[in-house]
């Protein structure tokens, strides 16, 4: 007479419990190192990914269990790309057409659906930095928006701008800019080019210059008759330094999408659904059970806690409540990953939800 196989050990609660503080205490440590020397905000999403895709495994460290039986593999392709396309298919239009009622019905924006809005500028210079206006800033600050250039000068400083013309361009407008005690910076009265084309900042203020009709950049900053070092600029919402003194080049195309999924399902996607989907989502699952049953998919109380924790790790690098909306597309991961038993599908539509809501959100536009 065989004897019957011994039930699975219970998921220890403790595991589970370290697996979070690994995760959370070292995202959190991350964006204070980031903050005390601001070159390694460049890599925050890497080392994040890093973190995400081994705290896993040193909490299984001793335990009959690798992470390799908890379902964290792609699946088959053909399966794969199909579970994800019929998720997509279903979900997508539902999202965009909330998004835009969000939008414009509540915020107050106004729908501007063009593919213009599809080119962007260089990751290098979009975006606003994290404090352009700080009263300890050393170096001037270069960002851009869709169609607006924007040069900080650090306090009590002043540079000079040229903006090289494309062929036919008329003469750039610009507006004079200032740094308001809330450390934001406003645009005010028109900016005077001079005889030779040159705009300058007030002292410690700075310049807004309109970038409609332009697909590339060619700004030169000067002070005192000399281009600014390399080092003294930074641009972009990661603070990067040029390549030469004085010299800011940019230009603006569509080929941001295909380097943003390819980012987002390496560096963003990936890593996160291994940790919550395919470990946490199913460690709970082990421990709590799934009594539910969903569209075919066998869910419990794991699918639920699994994206709440996924939504608190979102604001621990970029605060702002708004973030905690994640939870909700969580649970459309959460549900592909219990449907198909991998993390492939999630992984697929996490990616292409990203880049969905960063095409998307440049389809409003909000008053200045």
């Amino acid at each position: 007479m065989s004897t019957p196989p011994e039930p699975p050990a219970p998921v220890p609660r403790g595991e589970i419990i370290r697996a979070l503080v690994l995760l959370y205490a070292g995202t959190g440590a991350l964006g204070v190192a980031a903050m005390a020397w601001p070159p390694l905000a460049a890599w925050l999403q890497a080392l994040l990914a890093a973190l995400l895709l081994t705290v896993p495994s040193v909490v299984l460290r001793g335990s009959p269990t690798r992470i390799d039986d908890l379902g964290t593999d792609l699946g088959p392709w053909p399966r794969t790309l199909a579970w994800s396309a019929l998720a997509m298919t279903v979900v997508f239009p539902l999202f965009t057409l909330g998004h835009q009622l969000l939008q414009t019905q509540v915020m107050g924006g106004t729908s501007a659906w063009s593919t213009r809005a599809l080119w962007r500028w260089d990751e290098d210079l979009r975006d606003l930095p994290p404090d352009p206006c700080g009263a300890d800033r050393r170096r001037v600050s270069v960002w851009a928006t869709d169609d607006e250039l924007w040069v900080i000068a650090p306090p009590g400083e002043s540079v000079t701008l040229h903006l090289e013309g494309e062929a036919g361009a008329p003469p750039p407008a610009a507006r004079l800019a200032r740094c308001d005690p809330d450390g934001a910076a406003r645009a005010s009265a028109p900016a005077r080019l001079g005889p030779d084309g040159t705009l300058r900042t007030p002292r410690g203020g700075g310049l807004r210059v309109s970038l409609s009709g332009r697909d590339t950049l060619q700004l030169r900053l000067g002070q005192e008759g000399t281009p600014v070092p390399a080092e003294h600029i930074a641009t972009g919402a990661w603070q990067r330094t040029p390549d030469a003194d004085g010299r800011v080049d940019a230009s603006r195309s569509i080929w941001w999408i295909p380097i943003f999924l390819c980012v987002h399902l390496g560096l963003v996607a990936l890593p996160e659904e291994w940790f919550f989907r395919g470990y946490l989502q199913t460690r709970l699952d082990q421990r709590l059970g799934t009594p539910w049953t969903l569209l075919g998919a066998r869910l419990g109380w794991g699918f639920v806690l699994a994206s709440l924790a996924f939504a608190v790790l979102h604001p621990i690098l970029i605060p702002g409540a708004y973030r905690l909306l994640v939870f909700f597309p969580g649970l459309l991961f959460g549900w592909l990953r219990a449907r198909t038993g991998t993390i492939g599908a999630a992984v697929v539509v996490h990616a292409a939800s990203n880049l969905l809501l960063a095409i998307i959100s440049r389809m409003v536009l909000f008053p200045a």
